[in-house]
Order: structure tokens, then sequence, then C-alpha cells
């Protein structure tokens, strides 16, 4: 017994650090890139909030994947989460693999862009609405909640970056996924 709770213990300080380093980036990493001397262009604004989308998704997954050796969720829960979590980061590494080409490549592609926020969107509503109700810990289940809310603000983010840019267009048409998802009662 004092085995297993030395060592949720030490995966509760774990994650504590996980949320501060992740918490750090986005409101000091985000807002200034350490290495240039010049003020964070918009575009590389747009990189670094992908990064801590990122970031925020695998978070999602180290949490649920500790949760579940503990037995504080089922793997039946878990396969689930992750799923979706795996939906998150695929359409994310083909979004950063089109933003890294650089801002002139990624004009090119507008409807892909556009068509990869909407896939993780998607995904980050199917957990917002599928929940966390298997996680048993309500601690965990705050830190996922904390994560979701960081990868939808984060989507947001890059969207309104993109659009500040001219890589993307504003869209206020019925097509507009933002809006789309907030009349449908999504996150993003």
């Amino acid at each position: 017994m004092k085995q297993y709770s030395l060592t949720r213990q030490l995966l509760n300080l774990a994650l504590l650090w996980t949320m501060l380093g992740v918490t750090t980036y986005l409101f000091v990493g985000c807002r200034h890139n350490v290495n240039a001397t010049a003020p964070t262009t918009p575009y590389q604004q747009v990189l670094l909030n992908n990064q801590g989308l990122a970031q925020a998704n695998q978070d999602i997954a180290k949490v649920i994947e500790a949760l579940n050796v503990q037995g504080l969720i089922s793997t039946n829960d878990a396969r689930a989460i992750l799923t979706v979590q795996f939906q998150v980061a695929a359409a994310d590494k083909k979004l950063t693999l089109i933003l890294e080409q650089g801002q002139g490549f990624a004009s090119g592609q507008a409807s892909t862009i556009n068509g990869l926020i909407g896939d993780i969107t998607t995904a980050i509503n199917t957990l917002v609405t599928q929940g966390l109700v298997g996680v048993k810990d309500a601690e965990k289940q705050q830190q996922l909640a904390a994560d979701i809310s960081a990868i939808s603000g984060l989507a947001r983010l890059i969207v309104s970056g993109l659009q500040t840019t001219g890589v993307l267009k504003a869209q206020n048409g019925p097509e507009s996924y933002p809006q789309m998802a907030l009349a449908m009662g999504g996150v993003l």
C-alpha cells in the first residue's frame, strides 16, 4: 500500500510540474520568442500556439495512460479518450507540416488548414460531449478539462493568427467552423 501511495504521490507531482510547465509556456513562452531579439511576428505566434496545442494534447495522453496504470480509469474509457486524442494529434501533425513551410506556403493551403482545424475542433467537441466520466479522480478530471480547454483556446488563437496574417480569410457565413461549433454548443 505504501508503494502505491508513493507512486501516486510521485505521479501527482510529475503531473503538477507538467501542468505548471504548460501554463508557463502558454503565458510566457507564447508571448515571447526567447531566441529572437525582435518581437514575435503574428506568424511566429501561430507557430508557438501550435506547439502549445501539441503539448497540451500530449499531456492528455500522458494523464490518461497514468490513470489507467493506476486503475483510476478503465481500459475501455482510456481507449475512447486516447482515440480522440490521437485524432487531434494526427490533424495537428499535418497542420504543423504545413505551417512549418512558411506563411507563403500556408496561404496556398488555406482549405486544407481549414479542414485540419475543423478536425481538431470536432475531436475536442467529442471529448467535451463524451465527457471524462470514466476518470474516477475529480482532480485529474479538472486537469484533463484544463488541457482540453487549452487546446480549444489555442485552436482559436491559431485561427485568429492565420486570419491576421492573411493565410485564412475571416469567415462570417454559415460555413464558419468557429461560429458553427459555438452554435452547436462546442468548445471552439
